[in-house]
């Protein structure tokens, strides 16, 4: 897959409330989105859709304070390097109701897979910046803000697609933020692939 083809952004997608969003979710050829709607629709049948009864898979209530978390995208500046094995594509992601009203979850991403080898898991680095940061283009040096995620089983065939659902909960993730207690402000979460382990035994580290 060129770089170029990966470069193309298709369409950016967000909207508040529970709705499952893709968000900057980057051109590829036909049979390759054609595989990732299927896998969708397969990823859906395997868990219950998140609602009331599951709290939309939150896992603890958020701090106190007047904070909004107005998204997550992916660092673009990785995705369009045309050296690394797996890039990210696209991010799933949705907002709860209710009591989870404000709350958002990063359900799964897209990998785009230009290795050719079938992966085995892989890690998530993210960052929490300032929406006036971000609007104003900045990126890692931005981040109040940062962590990774566990290895995760993507659940994937090795031409890459939409991992299973592996549930980042956003606001959990920036409670260190918080100060006594209370968190204040609007901000946005970015991610990126910080490790790769491939089925043959190999790896790629950022």
């Amino acid at each position: 897959m060129s770089g170029a083809r990966v470069a193309r952004l298709a369409r950016v997608i967000f909207g508040v409330g529970f709705s499952v969003t893709c968000v900057a979710m980057l051109a590829v050829d036909s049979n390759f989105c054609a595989e990732v709607s299927a896998q969708t629709e397969t990823d859906a049948r395997q868990r219950p859709q998140p609602g009331p009864d599951n709290n939309y898979y939150f896992s603890e209530p958020g701090p106190a304070g007047n904070w909004f978390f107005r998204g997550a995208d992916f660092d673009t500046n990785q995705t369009n390097n045309a050296s690394l094995p797996v890039v990210i594509g696209g991010v799933t992601m949705y907002m709860g109701k209710g009591n989870w009203l404000k709350y958002l979850m990063i359900e799964s991403i897209v990998l785009v897979n230009r290795s050719g080898k079938p992966i085995k898991a892989f890690r998530l680095n993210w960052i929490i910046m300032t929406v006036e940061d971000h609007s104003a283009g900045k990126n890692r040096d931005a981040a109040l803000l940062e962590g990774q995620t566990d290895l995760i089983d993507p659940g994937l065939t090795n031409l890459g697609g939409r991992t299973k659902p592996f549930d980042l909960e956003v606001v959990k993730a920036a409670k260190p933020l918080a100060r006594n207690g209370t968190l204040n402000g609007d901000f946005i979460m970015r991610i990126r692939l910080s490790e790769v382990q491939f089925q043959d035994g190999t790896a790629w580290t950022e």
